[in-house]
């Protein structure tokens, strides 16, 4: 089984990107991270926008899987909303299955506790920079759900809650064909 899978730990100054290939038999792994520098507002969210637009050209992912948005959160929360909505929206014109992810779940599947810090998320991944070891979390739960393969009873549940949420985009919408109802009574469509 071949796939790609993007984690997107998404956010305002630097957004952390993991990519999962799966190709014959051989995994690579890349971490990069999106940048805005001084960019504020639209600009920023635009130049959010194009950037993760360059890496699905470039990877061309299976599925995403984002971070979802923290119910504790209380710093900007609608400038929050409005980059969460960026990246949704970007995945959606890309037609990319979307999984979304709560950030306690993602520890929970990693560290099997959601309470667990991000230092422990990154020393598990071996990694220096937290917004790449949240975004190597979501992606190795992106692997689970492709693959259907989870090593604990945490990756298990945290799966199983990701796949049962009907929030989330499985596959791609297919069009449903309308089929015209009788009425018993008369026997006219309406």
């Amino acid at each position: 089984m071949n796939y790609t899978i993007i984690g997107i730990d998404q956010s305002l100054t630097n957004s952390g990107i993991c990519i999962i290939q799966y190709r014959h038999k051989t995994e690579n792994i890349s971490y990069f991270n999106i940048l805005p520098k001084k960019l504020r507002e639209a600009p920023r969210l635009k130049y959010i926008k194009d950037e993760l637009q360059k890496f699905i050209k470039k990877f061309k992912p299976d599925i995403a899987v984002m971070e979802g948005y923290s119910p504790n959160s209380y710093n900007r929360p609608f400038a929050l909303g409005e980059l969460g909505g960026i990246v949704k929206l970007t995945l959606l014109e890309e037609q990319i299955p979307t999984y979304i992810v709560p950030p306690k779940s993602m520890k929970k599947y990693v560290a099997a506790h959601g309470d667990a810090p991000k230092s422990v998320i990154m020393a598990i991944y071996q990694l220096k920079e937290e917004n790449q070891a949240d975004a190597r979390g979501l992606a190795e739960i992106g692997r689970s759900i492709i693959t259907d393969v989870t090593t604990t009873r945490a990756q298990c549940e945290v799966v199983k809650m990701v796949k049962d949420n009907p929030d989330n985009v499985k596959k791609k919408a297919k069009k449903k064909k309308r089929i015209p109802r009788v009425s018993k009574t008369k026997q006219t469509l309406f």
